[in-house]
């Protein structure tokens, strides 16, 4: 038990190490990217700005933006093509007009969110046409990959590009997956777009269902595949035919609206949602702070697991007697629980651990662990399981100087100290036929733990 108790103190010592190290070179990088790099985009916006503006400039989305909304608009477009690397595949050369309009489409998506870089996603790789895609195992138009990389084929790309009105805009689309993505495995999504997205897929399944089922729906087809594409498809429609999807389904628009923080109706203030939306929105972010789906959960878990979960598991094994291999097989399966509950939210279309592994053992463990112990210390099964150990050797003083660490026959738990101090006078100790009796009861979970003990005269 010692030897555990040692173990459980090295690894509560790594993870505030680690926590500690992990923080300070976040701020570190955060420092480089505010103030170092931040010369640098400053530079580059200055530079590339006329370039955005004039190529921008037949763009509808940006054409009903105000003065002011042309400059965040600029802004963000020169600042996503800063932090990305563009690839021109099969001969493609990539020009400034080809990073401008694949930017503006992920600034077009994102420009009411706080967090649009989509910084999960470092490379886009643009093909002249359509492109073979292993994973799909045939032709593609474009393709997200969980590797960071964003696949368009600039062809299909332009024809969205020309017709805003067609239902279909492969840059939008493509990069409603990657901010999805972002959301799922990144570590820089939106707090409040994390927040909504849970809200808004389950005011979508029903229509996703129909879809799927095959029934008519104003949502293409192509998005009952499964839900990935029924929310890609979805981002085209609230775009490319807003007033429809309004009026054919009004709550799923809402709901949109209330995801992405902006109205496409609302060409006269940039997009942004009426005051009764915005007081709206607040009220639900207000009432459900985003327990489930955003950062927040996993951080939080893990801090309670480093500074609460772990002391109290400490505390309740000091107490319980088992094997250690009970104990490592309830690990094991408090540990294949979480990935099941991690797979279940997965095929739901919400995620909500990134670092999965770290939350895991800092953090879900131990909580779980230490609430289990817990429970199995308080309702009982079995009352009484009395043990008895006839006293051998020499008896030594603890250190409290009032108590005796006594020995047992054949060195029953002679690694457990504890177990073995008991406050009796000297002369009882070495009496012979003296014993000591351990009782112990039976939890919920089948382990034992110590209940009392008492000199006795042996039987």
């Amino acid at each position: 038990m010692d030897f555990f108790l040692g173990l459980i103190g090295v690894l509560i010592i790594a993870g505030v190490i680690a926590t500690v190290i992990f923080g300070f070179f976040s701020s570190v990088w955060s420092f480089i990217q505010l103030d170092l790099l931040g010369i640098n985009k400053r530079i580059f916006r200055e530079n590339l700005s006329p370039r955005v503006r004039s190529f921008l400039s037949a763009y509808p989305y940006y054409h009903h933006l105000s003065g002011q909304g042309k400059d965040k608009f600029t802004r963000r477009v020169s600042n996503f093509i800063f932090n990305k690397e563009f690839i021109g595949a099969n001969g493609m050369i990539v020009t400034d007009e080809m990073k401008i309009k694949i930017a503006a489409s992920a600034v077009q998506l994102t420009f009411g969110l706080e967090k649009f870089l989509i910084a999960y996603f470092s490379t886009i790789i643009v093909y002249p046409d359509s492109f073979y895609s292993r994973m799909a195992g045939g032709e593609v138009k474009g393709a997200t990959t969980l590797s960071g990389k964003i696949l368009i084929s600039w062809k299909d790309f332009m024809e969205g590009y020309n017709d805003p009105a067609d239902r279909y805009n492969l840059g939008l689309h493509e990069m409603a997956h990657a901010l999805k993505i972002e959301f799922l495995h990144g570590s820089d999504s939106d707090e409040k777009f994390s927040f909504f997205l849970e809200k808004w897929i389950n005011t979508g399944i029903k229509e996703f269902e129909k879809i799927r089922g095959g029934n008519s729906s104003f949502i293409r087809s192509y998005g009952g595949k499964n839900i990935h594409e029924f929310f890609a498809v979805c981002i085209e429609h609230f775009f490319e035919w807003s007033s429809e999807f309004n009026k054919r389904l009004p709550e799923l628009y809402q709901h949109l609206c209330l995801l992405l923080n902006q109205n496409p109706l609302n060409t006269t203030e940039d997009y942004s949602l009426s005051k009764a939306e915005i007081t709206h929105r607040n009220k639900i972010l207000s009432v459900g702070l985003n327990v489930f789906t955003s950062m927040n959960w996993p951080y939080t878990v893990i801090l309670t697991g480093i500074f609460a979960g772990w002391p109290a598991l400490i505390y309740f094994m000091s107490i319980v007697y088992a094997e250690p291999e009970e104990l490592l097989y309830r690990a094991i399966f408090i540990l294949a629980l979480g990935f099941l509950v991690h797979a279940a939210l997965l095929k739901k279309g919400i995620g909500y651990l990134r670092i999965f592994l770290f939350y895991s053992f800092f953090g879900f463990l131990p909580v779980i662990l230490s609430v289990c112990l817990a429970l199995n210390q308080f309702i009982v099964i079995e009352d009484k399981m009395e043990e008895t150990y006839r006293l051998t050797g020499k008896h030594t003083v603890a250190r409290d100087k009032k108590n005796f660490i006594v020995f047992l026959e054949n060195g029953q738990y002679l690694n457990d100290e504890n177990l073995r101090k008991v406050n009796t006078g000297y002369k009882d100790l070495i009496k012979k036929g003296n014993c000591l009796k351990i009782t112990f009861r039976k939890g919920i979970f089948g382990l034992k733990y110590f209940f009392q003990k008492e000199i006795t005269r042996c039987e």
